[in-house]
């Protein structure tokens, strides 16, 4: 497994486990399969720059709209 795909992959997978949400979840609210972020998580496949900004950027609003983050850093 290269760097690169384990290193956004692992960010992805951080973020979504911060968010609280499985990989079904996060894939809805991402819009995307949650096979294929399945993928990008484990370091299977190489998600272009887009497709990281896109989920991170999901998982973000959700974190923002729910308080969630809030909730963790506080605790």
């Amino acid at each position: 497994m290269n760097e690169p795909n384990r290193s956004a992959g692992e960010a992805l997978r951080t973020l979504r486990r911060i968010a609280g949400l499985t990989l079904d979840q996060a894939a809805a609210l991402a819009d995307t399969a949650a096979a294929y972020l399945s993928k990008v998580e484990n370091g299977k496949l190489t998600p272009t720059v887009g497709y990281v900004a896109n989920v991170s950027s999901a998982l973000a609003r959700h974190l923002q709209e729910t308080g969630e983050l809030t909730n963790k850093v506080a605790s």
